[in-house]
């Protein structure tokens, strides 16, 4: 199965499932991690009806928790990254005025 999408309007933190003979709402909530609540508001095709049929393609979104730990790692990665480059900077300025400075007596 394709979506089309443009990737830069639409990024989505989650996956595509097929609705097996015997699923529900509440188990692919519970082995996904993600509310029913969810499942009903990512998946406009179910309109707030809890039926499913076999063969249904839902979206299950990222279970919150996940989405925002990932967030956070990239935030500190981001930050980790600057500390990193500010140093490199420091260091090679204190590089430059050694060099600059005449020599002891």
């Amino acid at each position: 199965m394709r979506i089309a999408v443009n990737r830069n309007l639409l990024k989505l933190h989650g996956r595509f499932y097929v609705v097996q003979f015997s699923d529900s709402l509440y188990l692919i909530s519970q082995r996904f991690g993600v509310s029913v609540s969810d499942l009903l508001t990512y998946n406009d095709q179910l309109s707030g009806s809890s039926t499913i049929f076999p063969g249904e393609v839902l979206y299950i979104p990222e279970p919150m928790s996940k989405t925002l730990n990932q967030e956070a790692d990239k935030q500190r990665s981001r930050q980790r990254s600057r500390r990193q480059r500010a140093q490199a900077g420091h260091l090679a300025s204190k590089h430059q005025s050694a060099k600059k400075r005449p020599p002891r007596s």
